[in-house]
């Protein structure tokens, strides 16, 4: 259930549930604990505001690969699964099916370019290039090589750095830190490929984690479970942009000193300062 409440969060927008080890229930592959399970997380995506008549629900054990591939001959009672979407209604038998079911992403080609450095290097490369091959263009998604101008100096690039400064108005999940989180706080934030320090300016609202709704205006401090709208200043340039205009540059994870992902979340809007 945390893992749909996460990935939910975090902007992904079609999911599957798997009820994994169908072969070890009580009984093997039994139906009863099955429906159990599929009533449950019914109620819990109806919570989080997502419909459960797109999101199907499949048995399965990945350990004997029972309907991962091919329908098992184990579960009789087992009839496959069927959504209903905006984008034409599906059915099918496997996990796989479901994978194939999901409608492809449509690239935002008709947006400003947004390219994400993910490392820089000293080699010639005067053509944009795509697994070393040349490309006559490239769109959203794309990992290509390309060039910069000769008067850009190679140390004034940085992976996931682009120019700018800013602060960022966010909504998070806490997820794992043993106390309170308050103004000040500071964690590492993890956007594309940046990873960029940022400080806590400012608790705007505490947020009910499934509805939305507001519950408190102007908390002084936030625990695990709290879902808020926050301001986050990074200690040194970061570009990133509102979720809703460009998802890969709006979700975001922080992580603390120890290496643990204290929150999740995404961007709401950019307050840019100029300098």
């Amino acid at each position: 259930r945390e893992h749909a409440l996460l990935a939910w969060t975090l902007g992904v927008k079609r999911l599957i549930v798997g009820v994994n080890k169908m072969d070890i229930t009580e009984p093997p592959y039994s139906q009863a604990r099955f429906d159990e399970i599929s009533k449950e997380m019914t109620v819990y995506l109806t919570k989080m505001r997502c419909d459960p008549k797109e999101v199907p629900i499949i048995p399965i054990s990945g350990l004997q690969g029972d309907n991962m591939t091919e329908l098992s001959s184990k579960m009789a009672w087992y009839k496959g699964w069927f959504v209903e979407r905006d984008e034409g209604n599906a059915s099918g038998l496997t996990l796989l099916d479901a994978l194939d079911a999901i409608p492809p992403p449509k690239r935002p080609i008709d947006k400003p370019l947004r390219l994400t450095i993910s490392d820089v290097n000293s080699i010639s490369v005067k053509s944009v290039e795509m697994h070393k091959c040349s490309v006559t263009k490239a769109e959203p998604g794309d990992n290509v090589t390309f060039g910069f101008f000769k008067h850009v100096a190679r140390d004034e690039i940085k992976a996931g750095n682009v120019a700018g400064d800013s602060k960022n108005v966010a909504e998070v999940l806490l997820l794992d830190h043993p106390g309170w989180i308050e103004v000040g706080y500071t964690a590492v934030l993890n956007c594309h490929v940046a990873h960029v320090s940022c400080r806590l300016t400012e608790i705007k609202q505490k947020l009910d984690r499934f509805s939305g709704k507001v519950l408190e205006e102007n908390p002084k401090k936030i625990q695990y479970g709290d879902s808020a709208i926050v301001t986050m200043e990074p200690r040194e340039p970061l570009c990133v942009e509102p979720y809703a205009d460009y998802p890969p540059l709006g979700r975001f994870a922080l992580v603390d000193r120890d290496a643990s992902v204290v929150a999740v979340g995404v961007i709401k809007a950019v307050e840019k300062t100029s300098d």
